[in-house]
């Protein structure tokens, strides 16, 4: 019974990549990450005088350290906001847990997407994993409509109410979330204990409606730089 000899070269031996096919291999992984296998090979047997299969070509690309990887998700951060985050985090240097980390309520909205999107695969070595052409950027919003949003917090004493969002959150709704489970955590975790809020910086969370009504209520808020969600022990870090 005869097997398929498509990627077969006629004469049984694996075809050789000269060092120049190679470095034109290299070149060409390295400028179309995300390609598939297919359309790497096409490419190198247009730029080489010789021709291969696909698996060779896979073959030379795992020799030289690249294998097909899913992509690490990262969040872009502004050069301006970067400055920020290290101020800040330089001006929590000296603090405590018991002085000051245990008071904070950390809170954050999360959406539950149901129908998450396919994961997305990049030819890499395995010390490249952080490289930017290597990853993916997570989305500001999901892309599909399927979602549930919730609210929620956490403390050093335990956590607190988690609330059901209906729909998009919006400052009167935010208003709403925290006015009907914030003071149920703070009277638990803090009785007449002195505590700090922190939230994200959202547009609803930092509305002039939102931040007013923080005021009247006497909310101490914990400062927070922008695009620093990796700060925050509540967000749900892949």
């Amino acid at each position: 019974m005869r097997g398929n000899t498509e990627n077969v070269p006629r004469s049984g031996r694996r075809k050789t990549v000269t060092k120049r096919a190679e470095n034109t291999l290299s070149r060409i992984v390295k400028t179309s990450r995300r390609s598939t296998l297919q359309d790497i090979t096409k490419e190198f047997n247009t730029r080489t005088p010789a021709k291969v299969s696909r698996r060779t070509v896979q073959r030379k690309l795992h020799e030289l350290g690249y294998t097909r990887r899913s992509v690490r998700k990262k969040i872009g951060i502004r050069v301006v906001n970067q400055k920020k985050r290290v101020v800040y985090c330089r001006s929590k240097l000296h603090w405590t847990v018991n002085n000051q980390w245990k008071k904070v309520i950390f809170t954050d909205e999360m959406m539950m997407v149901i129908k998450p999107d396919g994961t997305l695969k990049v030819w890499r070595k395995s010390n490249e994993i952080w490289r930017p052409e290597c990853l993916g950027y997570v989305a500001q919003r999901p892309s599909t409509n399927l979602k549930i949003m919730v609210w929620g917090c956490i403390t050093y004493y335990g956590v607190g109410t988690l609330a059901m969002i209906n729909g998009n959150m919006n400052s009167v709704k935010y208003i709403e979330t925290l006015d009907d489970n914030l003071w149920q955590v703070v009277t638990k975790h803090f009785g007449n204990e002195p505590y700090l809020f922190q939230d994200d910086n959202a547009p609803c969370h930092r509305s002039r409606v939102v931040e007013e009504w923080k005021r009247q209520n006497q909310i101490p808020q914990l400062t927070w730089p922008a695009q620093s969600p990796d700060l925050s022990p509540i967000e749900n870090e892949e």
